[in-house]
């Protein structure tokens, strides 16, 4: 349709409708957009910045949550080893080790994992400090019980907030 030609108005549109003599020129009810006009207005740039500023705000603390969390879980399948060799001393010795070479683990610095900075075992008990920035030198510990031939870990000690530990090492609410 060429551009040139003007359209029809909704005032003509109704009198054409009513049954007036056919209109001079195109009928056309969507609005035409003015010459010129192309592209997004800086008022929608504006509310498209908000909302992903928004969204960026929400998500990112929540990102960076999950990966300490998932950090924390990594780090924690290395204790693992240990609180079986410190079950395996205590039923050898009838007695809890009182510290890592007693346990027969590695040195306490001695590099676990890249999340690890020094996992300690201090009589029985398995202290680990993690090296993960936003919580670098916070601890949990493992706090063994035996009861019934089988030995029982607490994990609810320690300094570690209880949003990145796991799901069974949670501080309970008051």
């Amino acid at each position: 349709m060429p551009t040139d030609i003007p359209l029809m108005s909704l005032y003509e549109y109704a009198g054409y409708l009513a049954g007036d003599a056919r209109p001079e020129r195109p009928i056309c009810l969507l609005a035409a957009k003015p010459r010129g006009a192309a592209g997004i207005t800086l008022i929608e740039l504006m509310v498209v910045v908000a909302i992903l500023s928004i969204l960026v705000l929400i998500a990112l603390p929540a990102y960076q949550s999950y990966t300490i969390r998932a950090k924390v879980s990594e780090g924690l399948v290395m204790i693992d080893q240990v609180k079986t060799a410190v079950t395996d001393a205590y039923m050898s010795n009838n007695h809890w080790p009182a510290d890592n070479s007693s346990a027969g683990v590695s040195p306490a610095d001695s590099g676990w994992t890249k999340y690890i900075a020094e996992l300690r075992v201090v009589d029985g008990s398995v202290e680990v400090e993690f090296a993960i920035g936003g919580i670098v030198g916070e601890t949990i510990i493992f706090e063994p019980t035996f009861g019934g031939g089988i030995v029982d870990w607490d994990c609810s000690l320690g300094t570690l907030p209880s949003y990145y530990r796991p799901v069974n090492c949670r501080i309970p609410l008051p």
